[in-house]
């Protein structure tokens, strides 16, 4: 899945808040890994499945992981909600 916009980095807790699939996420990354990644953010990948929701229509997203664009490393996701 694409990453659909960088929000905001915290440099205090160096965390990444990203929307994909309309669903802010956050990541834990240092500093310095966090620049290159917000540079070349549109290159990253997010990976998740697809899960029937509670309405049995719609489906949703779980990421579960985030690729670097550059770096050869993967970020767990510490936190996923819906931006609805």
């Amino acid at each position: 899945m694409a990453i659909d916009k960088v929000v905001k980095y915290d440099n205090n807790n160096q965390t990444l808040d990203l929307i994909v699939r309309n669903q802010i996420i956050s990541i834990k990354i240092p500093p310095v890994k966090a620049r290159t990644f917000i540079a070349r953010w549109y290159s990253a990948k997010a990976k998740g499945y697809t899960y029937l929701g509670d309405n049995l229509i719609r489906y949703e997203y779980y990421i579960s992981e985030i690729e670097h664009p550059t770096l050869d490393e993967k970020f767990k996701v510490i936190k996923q909600k819906n931006e609805r």
